[in-house]
Protein backbone atom coordinates (compact mmCIF):
# COMPACT_ATOMS: atom_id res chain seq x y z
CA UNK A 1 0.00 0.00 0.00
CA UNK A 2 1.43 3.40 -1.12
CA UNK A 3 1.73 6.35 1.42
CA UNK A 4 -1.75 8.31 2.42
CA UNK A 5 -1.46 11.23 3.77
CA UNK A 6 -3.14 12.27 6.92
CA UNK A 7 -4.89 15.33 5.03
CA UNK A 8 -6.85 13.09 2.19
CA UNK A 9 -9.20 16.22 1.48
CA UNK A 10 -6.83 17.09 -1.96
CA UNK A 11 -6.43 14.18 -3.16
CA UNK A 12 -10.72 13.70 -2.99
CA UNK A 13 -10.87 16.92 -4.42
CA UNK A 14 -8.86 15.78 -7.46
CA UNK A 15 -10.60 12.20 -7.51
CA UNK A 16 -14.01 14.19 -7.46
CA UNK A 17 -12.57 16.71 -10.77
CA UNK A 18 -11.91 13.26 -12.57
CA UNK A 19 -15.18 12.60 -11.80
CA UNK A 20 -16.85 15.60 -13.25
CA UNK A 21 -14.65 14.83 -16.46
CA UNK A 22 -16.02 11.52 -16.58
CA UNK A 23 -19.71 12.34 -16.78
CA UNK A 24 -20.56 10.99 -13.34
CA UNK A 25 -23.49 12.63 -11.90
CA UNK A 26 -23.08 13.69 -7.74
CA UNK A 27 -25.46 10.88 -6.59
CA UNK A 28 -22.65 8.50 -7.83
CA UNK A 29 -19.74 10.05 -7.29
CA UNK A 30 -19.20 8.84 -3.17
CA UNK A 31 -18.84 5.60 -4.68
CA UNK A 32 -16.82 6.09 -7.22
CA UNK A 33 -14.54 8.12 -5.61
CA UNK A 34 -14.01 5.04 -3.06
CA UNK A 35 -13.12 2.97 -5.94
CA UNK A 36 -10.72 5.70 -7.13
CA UNK A 37 -9.40 5.98 -4.09
CA UNK A 38 -8.43 2.08 -3.61
CA UNK A 39 -7.17 1.96 -6.86
CA UNK A 40 -4.84 5.26 -6.33
CA UNK A 41 -3.14 3.58 -3.10
CA UNK A 42 -3.80 0.29 -4.07
CA UNK A 43 -6.05 -1.25 -0.97
CA UNK A 44 -9.23 -2.93 -0.67
CA UNK A 45 -11.83 -0.69 0.84
CA UNK A 46 -14.72 -1.35 2.28
CA UNK A 47 -17.61 0.13 1.35
CA UNK A 48 -19.98 -0.29 4.81
CA UNK A 49 -19.18 -0.59 8.29
CA UNK A 50 -18.04 -3.96 9.36
CA UNK A 51 -20.11 -5.38 12.25
CA UNK A 52 -17.38 -7.81 14.03
CA UNK A 53 -13.90 -7.89 14.23
CA UNK A 54 -11.31 -7.95 11.35
CA UNK A 55 -7.83 -7.54 9.91
CA UNK A 56 -6.79 -3.78 11.15
CA UNK A 57 -5.80 -3.01 7.46
CA UNK A 58 -9.98 -3.60 6.26
CA UNK A 59 -10.50 -1.68 9.44
CA UNK A 60 -8.34 1.53 9.03
CA UNK A 61 -9.87 0.97 4.85
CA UNK A 62 -13.23 1.86 6.46
CA UNK A 63 -12.51 4.62 7.52
CA UNK A 64 -10.90 6.22 4.34
CA UNK A 65 -13.77 5.56 2.95
CA UNK A 66 -16.02 7.36 6.09
CA UNK A 67 -13.80 10.19 5.28
CA UNK A 68 -14.51 10.26 1.74
CA UNK A 69 -18.68 9.58 2.53
CA UNK A 70 -17.91 12.79 4.93
CA UNK A 71 -16.46 14.72 2.66
CA UNK A 72 -19.21 14.61 -0.04
CA UNK A 73 -22.13 14.92 2.57
CA UNK A 74 -20.38 18.25 3.50
CA UNK A 75 -19.64 19.59 0.36
CA UNK A 76 -22.95 18.02 -2.02
CA UNK A 77 -25.68 17.69 0.59
CA UNK A 78 -28.51 16.53 -0.76
CA UNK A 79 -27.22 16.24 -4.44
CA UNK A 80 -25.76 12.89 -3.09
CA UNK A 81 -28.86 11.58 -2.03
CA UNK A 82 -30.06 8.34 -3.95
CA UNK A 83 -34.02 8.85 -5.56
CA UNK A 84 -35.17 5.73 -5.73
CA UNK A 85 -37.94 6.61 -7.29
CA UNK A 86 -36.10 9.17 -9.88
CA UNK A 87 -37.18 6.94 -12.90
CA UNK A 88 -40.63 5.82 -11.62
CA UNK A 89 -43.44 8.52 -10.86
CA UNK A 90 -46.97 9.26 -12.23
CA UNK A 91 -49.52 11.44 -11.31
CA UNK A 92 -52.47 10.80 -9.62
CA UNK A 93 -55.81 13.12 -9.44
CA UNK A 94 -57.21 12.75 -5.75
CA UNK A 95 -58.92 14.48 -3.70
CA UNK A 96 -59.47 17.56 -6.14
CA UNK A 97 -55.73 17.92 -6.79
CA UNK A 98 -52.42 16.37 -8.76
CA UNK A 99 -49.94 14.55 -6.91
CA UNK A 100 -46.90 13.62 -7.13
CA UNK A 101 -46.52 9.70 -6.62
CA UNK A 102 -43.23 8.37 -5.90
CA UNK A 103 -42.61 4.52 -6.80
CA UNK A 104 -40.58 2.89 -4.49
CA UNK A 105 -38.44 0.31 -5.07
CA UNK A 106 -39.79 -3.00 -3.33
CA UNK A 107 -37.46 -6.26 -3.02
CA UNK A 108 -39.43 -9.73 -1.86
CA UNK A 109 -42.77 -10.08 -1.66
CA UNK A 110 -44.83 -7.28 -0.29
CA UNK A 111 -48.89 -6.44 -0.35
CA UNK A 112 -49.86 -3.12 -1.92
CA UNK A 113 -52.58 -2.02 -0.23
CA UNK A 114 -54.40 1.65 0.56
CA UNK A 115 -55.08 3.21 4.42
CA UNK A 116 -55.68 6.44 5.16
CA UNK A 117 -53.42 6.14 8.14
CA UNK A 118 -49.97 7.18 6.98
CA UNK A 119 -47.24 3.91 8.02
CA UNK A 120 -45.01 4.92 11.00
CA UNK A 121 -41.60 5.79 10.46
CA UNK A 122 -40.16 2.76 11.91
CA UNK A 123 -42.26 0.47 9.62
CA UNK A 124 -41.00 3.01 6.53
CA UNK A 125 -37.06 2.18 7.70
CA UNK A 126 -36.92 -1.29 8.55
CA UNK A 127 -39.21 -1.95 5.50
CA UNK A 128 -42.09 -4.73 5.91
CA UNK A 129 -44.73 -6.93 4.12
CA UNK A 130 -47.82 -4.41 3.97
CA UNK A 131 -46.65 -1.37 2.01
CA UNK A 132 -49.84 1.43 1.52
CA UNK A 133 -49.75 3.15 -1.70
CA UNK A 134 -50.44 6.34 0.52
CA UNK A 135 -47.70 7.08 1.74
CA UNK A 136 -45.66 7.93 -1.70
CA UNK A 137 -47.66 10.47 -2.42
CA UNK A 138 -45.26 13.77 -2.34
CA UNK A 139 -46.13 15.69 0.57
CA UNK A 140 -49.15 14.81 1.86
CA UNK A 141 -50.23 14.97 5.80
CA UNK A 142 -52.40 12.30 7.73
CA UNK A 143 -55.10 14.97 7.88
CA UNK A 144 -55.19 15.64 4.22
CA UNK A 145 -55.53 11.97 3.65
CA UNK A 146 -58.35 11.85 5.86
CA UNK A 147 -60.66 13.77 3.86
CA UNK A 148 -59.85 11.07 0.66
CA UNK A 149 -62.53 9.63 -0.49
CA UNK A 150 -63.20 5.78 -1.36
CA UNK A 151 -62.68 6.68 -4.93
CA UNK A 152 -59.64 8.71 -4.23
CA UNK A 153 -57.96 5.91 -3.13
CA UNK A 154 -58.72 3.32 -5.44
CA UNK A 155 -57.61 5.71 -7.89
CA UNK A 156 -54.33 5.91 -5.46
CA UNK A 157 -54.00 2.29 -5.57
CA UNK A 158 -54.74 1.68 -9.15
CA UNK A 159 -51.89 4.74 -10.83
CA UNK A 160 -49.42 2.43 -8.08
CA UNK A 161 -49.97 -0.64 -9.79
CA UNK A 162 -49.72 1.31 -13.32
CA UNK A 163 -47.00 2.66 -12.76
CA UNK A 164 -44.86 -0.17 -11.05
CA UNK A 165 -45.66 -2.29 -13.87
CA UNK A 166 -44.88 0.44 -16.16
CA UNK A 167 -41.26 0.51 -14.68
CA UNK A 168 -41.11 -3.27 -14.71
CA UNK A 169 -41.68 -2.81 -19.15
CA UNK A 170 -38.47 -0.23 -18.65
CA UNK A 171 -36.76 -2.61 -17.06
CA UNK A 172 -37.76 -5.99 -19.65
CA UNK A 173 -37.13 -3.50 -22.76
CA UNK A 174 -34.10 -0.38 -21.75
CA UNK A 175 -31.66 -1.33 -23.66
CA UNK A 176 -33.44 -2.86 -26.75
CA UNK A 177 -33.71 0.20 -28.55
CA UNK A 178 -32.98 4.27 -28.14
CA UNK A 179 -36.36 4.75 -28.33
CA UNK A 180 -37.04 3.42 -24.96
CA UNK A 181 -34.72 5.74 -22.88
CA UNK A 182 -36.27 8.33 -24.63
CA UNK A 183 -39.47 7.24 -23.77
CA UNK A 184 -38.84 7.30 -20.50
CA UNK A 185 -37.57 10.71 -20.26
CA UNK A 186 -40.75 11.81 -21.57
CA UNK A 187 -43.03 9.70 -18.85
CA UNK A 188 -41.13 11.61 -16.23
CA UNK A 189 -41.57 14.97 -18.10
CA UNK A 190 -44.90 14.58 -18.61
CA UNK A 191 -45.39 14.00 -14.81
CA UNK A 192 -43.08 16.80 -13.80
CA UNK A 193 -45.79 19.44 -16.30
CA UNK A 194 -48.65 18.07 -14.21
CA UNK A 195 -47.39 18.33 -10.97
CA UNK A 196 -45.28 20.84 -10.48
CA UNK A 197 -46.18 24.18 -9.16
CA UNK A 198 -46.62 26.28 -12.35
CA UNK A 199 -48.20 23.40 -14.46
CA UNK A 200 -48.66 23.01 -18.46
CA UNK A 201 -50.64 21.18 -19.25
CA UNK A 202 -50.48 21.81 -23.08
CA UNK A 203 -46.92 20.35 -22.49
CA UNK A 204 -47.86 17.62 -20.18
CA UNK A 205 -50.31 16.25 -23.21
CA UNK A 206 -47.50 16.42 -25.90
CA UNK A 207 -44.49 14.59 -23.38
CA UNK A 208 -47.53 11.85 -22.59
CA UNK A 209 -47.91 11.73 -26.92
CA UNK A 210 -43.90 11.14 -26.96
CA UNK A 211 -43.90 9.07 -24.49
CA UNK A 212 -46.37 6.69 -25.88
CA UNK A 213 -45.25 7.67 -29.34
CA UNK A 214 -41.09 6.42 -28.66
CA UNK A 215 -42.18 3.06 -26.64
CA UNK A 216 -44.20 2.15 -30.00
CA UNK A 217 -41.30 2.78 -31.86
CA UNK A 218 -38.80 0.69 -29.72
CA UNK A 219 -41.33 -2.00 -30.01
CA UNK A 220 -41.60 -1.48 -33.31
CA UNK A 221 -37.97 -1.58 -33.50
CA UNK A 222 -37.57 -4.61 -31.32
CA UNK A 223 -39.84 -6.86 -32.85
CA UNK A 224 -39.06 -5.95 -36.81
CA UNK A 225 -42.31 -5.45 -38.00
CA UNK A 226 -41.66 -2.73 -39.86
CA UNK A 227 -38.38 -0.73 -41.51
CA UNK A 228 -37.59 1.96 -41.32
CA UNK A 229 -39.49 3.09 -38.63
CA UNK A 230 -42.59 5.17 -39.22
CA UNK A 231 -41.57 9.00 -38.70
CA UNK A 232 -45.03 10.08 -37.58
CA UNK A 233 -46.50 11.26 -34.56
CA UNK A 234 -49.70 9.52 -35.71
CA UNK A 235 -50.25 7.01 -32.83
CA UNK A 236 -52.87 5.05 -34.69
CA UNK A 237 -50.43 3.89 -37.39
CA UNK A 238 -47.94 2.58 -34.92
CA UNK A 239 -50.32 0.77 -33.60
CA UNK A 240 -51.42 -0.77 -37.01
CA UNK A 241 -47.96 -1.47 -37.85
CA UNK A 242 -47.53 -3.29 -34.28
CA UNK A 243 -50.70 -4.94 -34.80
CA UNK A 244 -49.12 -6.68 -37.88
CA UNK A 245 -47.01 -9.08 -35.36
CA UNK A 246 -48.62 -8.72 -31.91
CA UNK A 247 -52.05 -11.13 -32.66
CA UNK A 248 -55.11 -9.17 -31.15
CA UNK A 249 -53.88 -5.75 -30.44
CA UNK A 250 -56.53 -3.48 -29.89
CA UNK A 251 -56.07 -0.75 -27.76
CA UNK A 252 -57.43 2.03 -30.33
CA UNK A 253 -59.55 3.38 -27.23
CA UNK A 254 -56.50 4.79 -25.40
CA UNK A 255 -54.69 6.32 -28.26
CA UNK A 256 -57.67 8.77 -28.57
CA UNK A 257 -56.80 10.60 -25.19
CA UNK A 258 -53.30 10.64 -26.21
CA UNK A 259 -52.92 11.82 -29.83
CA UNK A 260 -53.36 15.48 -30.07
CA UNK A 261 -50.96 18.27 -31.99
CA UNK A 262 -47.97 19.97 -31.77
CA UNK A 263 -50.20 22.71 -31.10
CA UNK A 264 -50.29 22.28 -27.55
CA UNK A 265 -46.81 22.81 -26.73
CA UNK A 266 -47.48 26.40 -27.42
CA UNK A 267 -50.84 27.03 -25.97
CA UNK A 268 -51.92 27.63 -29.65
CA UNK A 269 -54.53 24.68 -28.87
CA UNK A 270 -55.68 24.82 -25.16
CA UNK A 271 -55.40 22.38 -22.44
CA UNK A 272 -56.97 21.53 -19.46
CA UNK A 273 -55.86 19.61 -16.48
CA UNK A 274 -58.66 16.52 -16.67
CA UNK A 275 -57.31 16.39 -20.94
CA UNK A 276 -53.54 15.93 -19.24
CA UNK A 277 -54.28 13.63 -17.08
CA UNK A 278 -56.65 11.77 -19.08
CA UNK A 279 -53.31 11.72 -21.90
CA UNK A 280 -50.85 10.31 -18.84
CA UNK A 281 -53.31 7.68 -17.62
CA UNK A 282 -53.91 6.04 -21.67
CA UNK A 283 -50.31 6.65 -22.10
CA UNK A 284 -49.16 4.44 -19.19
CA UNK A 285 -52.03 1.95 -19.51
CA UNK A 286 -50.87 1.80 -23.29
CA UNK A 287 -47.08 0.83 -22.69
CA UNK A 288 -48.30 -1.16 -19.55
CA UNK A 289 -50.20 -3.35 -21.97
CA UNK A 290 -47.77 -3.22 -24.82
CA UNK A 291 -44.66 -3.71 -21.95
CA UNK A 292 -45.92 -7.67 -21.67
CA UNK A 293 -46.04 -8.45 -25.03
CA UNK A 294 -45.14 -12.40 -25.63
CA UNK A 295 -43.71 -12.44 -28.91
CA UNK A 296 -40.80 -9.22 -28.46
CA UNK A 297 -37.37 -10.29 -28.44
CA UNK A 298 -35.73 -8.51 -25.06
CA UNK A 299 -31.90 -9.57 -26.09
CA UNK A 300 -29.91 -6.04 -25.41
Amino acid sequence: MSHIPDDITPIVREIDHELKAEGISPVGRPMNAIIKFGQRFKMSILFVKPHSAIDDELMDSWKYAERIYEWYREVYGDQIKLDPSADGKVAVLADGDLWELRLPIIYGPCAIVVDRKLSEMDDKAHGSSRLNACDALFGITQTRLEYFRDTDLDEVYGMFLIGMDVRNAFARFINSSRFFREAQSDWKTAVMHMTSQNPNYGQARWASLQFAEKFMKGLTEVIGVVSPIPQTHNLKKLHDALARSIVGLSLENLLVDIQCSAAVRYGEEPSTRDQSYSAHKSSLLLVRALGSVENANNSP
